[in-house]
């Protein structure tokens, strides 16, 4: 668009631009799930494709042979991304083969790391395949070797880039497990932060550029950003221009990595604390702390000293007492210990945050306020981590609560009804929420015995009963 000769500012051309256009349109108009997405976006990519050879043979810069060649490689190109992208990371209700790997520790980074450089392998020897095809001089189509093979090798720098990005975001990543809301979200933006720090140095290091792409579209409300400038770092020098390359350094992203130095901050004091909880219960600790006002309390007490964990799985039911020197117990029955998902523990322990251990006649309302701090902890979990990390009961809260605030009930307004008891409160609970032939707990215990809204089938019943546990 200019000479850009003795300049570092690299001049775009009106099909790059065009490119980048396109594709943030195609981010923009795609609809959210589903294959007519995918197929938005394929065709709206290759718009501009469409237009410029057009051009091109209108203008008598390409035969119309040549413009058609390089019209339909870059249609299979993108058809063939595309097709792989899904085939790895799925699309809608298939989950790919990235979904295939379930294992949440090192064993889960490990397996998409792998799956990541097999992605890119894929990518770029399908790519180069189509690309290394051209038109001789004597208008015969062919295959050129050398240009494949040159292709390959540079697109192996990629991949190895890209999976030491993977690699390392996922390991960084496994220290944030349990935190929710925006201490999870900026932690995360650290990881891939620092990952594609490492991602950029090792293609650096293996003869390729340093590049980061300083402005994105997310930066102007995009939900998916697309990168625009890149400044690249190389061994010819340094040089600037508009493009989509590049890890993602822009301002936003930057404080955001900023911010995510609060949740190792919080690691630290977990791993530093002499209190036995910190280490047995890490994830519910930083779910304590990231929640909300009341379970960040908590949080704090329990590593100061002032709120202890007993494990009492001989009884069937956990609750929080204040004994006599002042300090609070949370008792954890076999209900908690043996609930088997992945953060089930997380949310009784933000439900006994809102209990202070002292058994009075208005015990319900205290009751109302840690079923709604527990539900909502558990909404912003299944926000984080996806539905499948907490049982049907949980689940079931969330879902019912959330119905309730939309159609204006108010679920929890027991008050009126005088219950004082568990008994009463999950008979009442289940008739406001329209659970048929319900039962109530008959332990008359009226500390709390579990998520009372925890939904699961009577099988003494032949499970046409739902009991409220």
């Amino acid at each position: 668009m200019w000479d850009d000769r003795g300049s570092f500012m690299e001049a775009p051309t009106l099909r790059s631009v065009a490119n980048i256009g396109m594709t943030i349109v195609a981010a923009v108009a795609a609809p959210v799930t589903g294959g007519a997405s995918l197929i938005a976006s394929i065709a709206l990519n290759l718009v501009d494709d469409a237009a410029f050879a057009v051009l091109d043979v209108a203008a008598g810069y390409k035969g119309i042979e040549q413009a058609g060649l390089d019209f339909g490689k870059a249609a299979l190109t993108t058809a063939a991304t595309s097709a792989i992208n899904v085939g790895f990371n799925g699309v809608g209700d298939f989950g790919g083969l990235m979904g295939m790997v379930t294992d949440t520790g090192i064993g889960g980074v490990v397996g998409k790391t792998v799956l990541s450089g097999l992605q890119s392998v894929t990518s770029t020897v399908v790519t180069s395949t189509i690309n290394s095809f051209e038109i001789d001089g004597k208008g015969k189509l062919g295959f050129n070797s050398n240009a494949f093979t040159s292709s390959v090798k540079g697109g192996l720098t990629s991949t190895v880039g890209g999976m030491v990005n993977t690699f390392t975001a996922g390991t960084l990543n496994l220290g944030l497990e349990g935190f929710v809301g925006d201490v999870y979200k900026n932690g995360s933006k650290l990881s891939g932060f620092v990952g594609g720090l490492a991602s950029q140095g090792v293609q650096y290091a293996m003869g390729g550029d340093f590049t980061m792409n300083i402005l994105n579209t997310s930066m102007f409300g995009a939900k998916n950003g697309t990168g625009l400038f890149e400044l690249r770092f190389g061994r010819d020098g340094f040089r600037a221009g508009i493009g989509m390359g590049g890890m993602d350094a822009s301002f936003g992203t930057i404080a955001s990595a900023i911010k995510g130095l609060e949740a190792w901050k919080v690691n630290a004091e977990i791993w530093g604390s002499d209190e036995a909880e910190a280490s047995r219960y890490t994830s519910s600790l930083r779910t304590l702390y990231s929640s909300d006002e009341v379970t960040r309390a908590e949080y704090e007490a329990i590593l100061a000293g002032k709120t202890n964990v007993v494990e009492r799985g001989s009884v069937d039911y956990t609750e929080s007492v204040m004994m006599n020197d002042g300090t609070k117990n949370i008792y954890l029955g076999s209900d908690a210990l043996n609930d088997g998902n992945r953060f089930g523990l997380n949310v009784v322990f933000a439900h006994e945050a809102y209990r202070d251990g002292i058994v009075t006649d208005d015990n319900y309302l205290e009751t109302r306020e840690a079923v709604e701090g527990h539900i909502a902890t558990a909404e912003k979990l299944i926000q984080i981590y996806g539905p499948d990390v907490l049982g049907e009961g949980y689940a079931l809260e969330v879902a019912l609560f959330n119905n309730a605030k939309e159609t204006g009930e108010e679920i929890l307004s027991l008050d009126e009804l005088g219950m004082n008891d568990d008994s009463d409160y999950t008979t009442s609970l289940a008739r406001i929420l329209g659970i048929s032939n319900a039962e109530a707990s008959s332990s008359g215990d009226i500390r709390y015995k579990g998520s009372p809204w925890n939904v699961k089938k009577n099988t003494s019943s032949g499970g046409s009963v739902r009991e409220i546990k």
